[in-house]
């Protein structure tokens, strides 16, 4: 019993004091570039196409007899076009083309990216300290001004 109270004692003094704490880690925003275009796409969003059978019942004028016929009905199949605003930001070794709110051109921005369900996000930090989130469409490397 003493050796069990013993190593929780030594697990809990090498868990650091900010597992227990309420205090939040401040974000960190370690990339920085400028807006260089910004432009509008268009982005349509359609519902799938899908069939359903209904039994349709109906009687034989010839024989007199009710009859079940299968009938199949077609419902989906529309779409709507969205124009989505999407900004160019140049960093030192990257561009990368962010989908949301318009920036402004010449705007300098500090973000962060993240990986969220096999899509990566850009948070930019507002003037009023809160954040921003961008969907990350493009990133491309700059080319290397050393190998010309």
């Amino acid at each position: 019993m003493l050796k069990r109270v013993l190593f929780a004692a030594v697990l809990l003094g090498a868990v650091p004091s900010t597992v227990f704490s309420n205090q939040k880690t401040p974000k960190t925003y370690p990339e920085r570039g400028t807006v260089v275009a910004v432009r509008t796409e268009k982005e349509i969003h359609g519902q799938g196409v899908h069939t359903t059978v209904v039994p349709s019942v109906s009687t034989n004028p010839i024989t007199g007899k009710v009859e079940s016929h299968p009938v199949s009905k077609t419902h989906g199949g529309q779409s709507r076009t969205y124009r989505v605003p999407v900004s160019r930001v140049e960093t030192e070794t990257k561009f990368y083309e962010l989908e949301g709110k318009h920036l402004e051109l010449n705007q300098i921005v500090e973000f962060r990216i993240e990986k969220r369900h096999d899509l990566y996000h850009a948070f930019i930090r507002e003037a009023d300290n809160k954040e921003r989130r961008y969907l990350v469409v493009a990133i491309e490397q700059k080319p290397d001004k050393t190998k010309q």
